[in-house]
């Protein structure tokens, strides 16, 4: 019972869209995040802040972008070690 259990949660996660906030507005430019996980974060030419690399909407405060479950650990890590909480995960 346990077993089956465990599977289902499994499969739910792997098929739940987890939803992630920067907020740009916040960003101190410190690159924590970037240097963390440089394959989803960049540091914008433009203004020295952090943009999440698979979005087209980094010119926005506030960017809103989905998370794959392969990534959740990788973005929850780069909102754990914000210092300034720009990065959410909801």
């Amino acid at each position: 019972l346990l077993n089956k259990w465990l599977i289902m949660a499994f499969e739910f996660l792997m098929t739940y869209k987890f939803e992630g906030i920067l907020y740009r507005n916040k960003c101190i430019a410190c690159g924590y995040c970037q240097s963390l996980a440089p394959e989803l974060w960049a540091i914008s030419p433009d203004d020295g802040k952090a943009v999440w690399i698979k979005s087209n909407e980094n010119s926005s405060e506030v960017v809103f972008f989905n998370i794959s479950p392969e990534l959740y650990l990788l973005v929850k890590r780069s909102a754990e070690t914000c210092p300034v909480n720009a990065i959410k995960v909801v």
